[in-house]
């Protein structure tokens, strides 16, 4: 992990990285790390241009144009799957970024691999029999984490084809232990994970990452009501957040979500019906 990071920035990370979460690099500011339970640590180095562009460089292997349609929606995901949001200058056409000139600032996200923080949405699921499902919380909260995990559980555990509809390639990890039964479908839409991959792979479940459209969340209802379960991620604090916002209305509609798993701090995980 952090490989890209230069020397300099790298050398001033002596503490343990287990419990690292994020790391912000912010031009002329010293870095800052922050950890597992929201605490936060000012590091020595400062930042400068030429630590953005290094980092930049080495993120891209030197291909800005390998990675444009990811930068222009802002972020670059690293081969080990530290997702990097980029800031800076919008350079936009037609109304739309096309790219991120002049980098101000990197918010650097780091994979974990926490073994049983999906555990009590898959007891539901051994309760009840398996139930499409959202889950639910604030950015930074581990939802990316937990859907990491419950690919792993259902896929190892459960034995369930399950597909992993990894749109920001972010819930794939290398050397991370999936099981037998895990596929993953990395940089696709929502259109094509929950369409074509539903008719040419044949899940019993598909773990996907956020809901953020309204036809997210109809391609998400209509997987649902193919027969196939549905474990998505959704942007909010709770489940009443999410009833109150319309781009989720298709998955209220459709009535086949039957259940949420709202994560609050410290990896604590409730389940609700719905």
């Amino acid at each position: 992990m952090l490989d890209f990071l230069p020397e300099d920035i790298k050398n001033v990370i002596s503490f343990d990285r287990l419990t690292l979460c994020e790391l912000r690099l912010r031009l002329g500011s010293r870095v800052v790390a922050v950890f597992l339970g929201g605490t936060s640590r000012v590091l020595s180095h400062v930042v400068s241009e030429d630590d953005l562009e290094k980092t930049l460089l080495k993120l891209t292997k030197h291909s800005f144009y390998a990675y444009s349609e990811s930068l222009k929606r802002g972020y670059i995901t690293s081969d080990e799957g530290e997702r990097v949001g980029v800031c800076g200058r919008c350079v936009t056409e037609g109304g739309e970024v096309k790219t991120i000139r002049d980098v101000t600032s990197l918010c650097i996200r780091i994979p974990r691999q926490v073994v049983g923080f999906s555990d009590p949405l898959i007891e539901k699921f051994k309760e009840k029999g398996l139930s499409s499902s959202l889950v639910i919380a604030p950015p930074g909260y581990g939802k990316t984490t937990f859907l990491r995990d419950a690919a792993r559980n259902l896929s190892l555990k459960s034995q369930k084809t399950v597909l992993v509809s990894d749109e920001k390639c972010e819930i794939f990890v290398k050397n991370y232990a999936y099981g037998n039964f895990c596929d993953f479908l990395l940089c696709a839409d929502k259109s094509f994970a929950f369409r074509e991959g539903v008719r040419n792979l044949r899940p019993e479940v598909i773990v996907s990452d956020e809901l953020s459209s309204v036809n997210d969340c109809f391609l998400a209802a209509e997987a649902a009501l193919s027969g196939v379960t549905v474990v998505a991620s959704a942007h909010a604090s709770s489940l009443a957040e999410v009833k109150a916002r319309k781009i989720f209305e298709p998955i209220f509609a459709c009535g086949a979500f039957k259940t949420a798993a709202v994560i609050e701090k410290n990896y604590a995980v409730k389940i609700f019906d719905i």
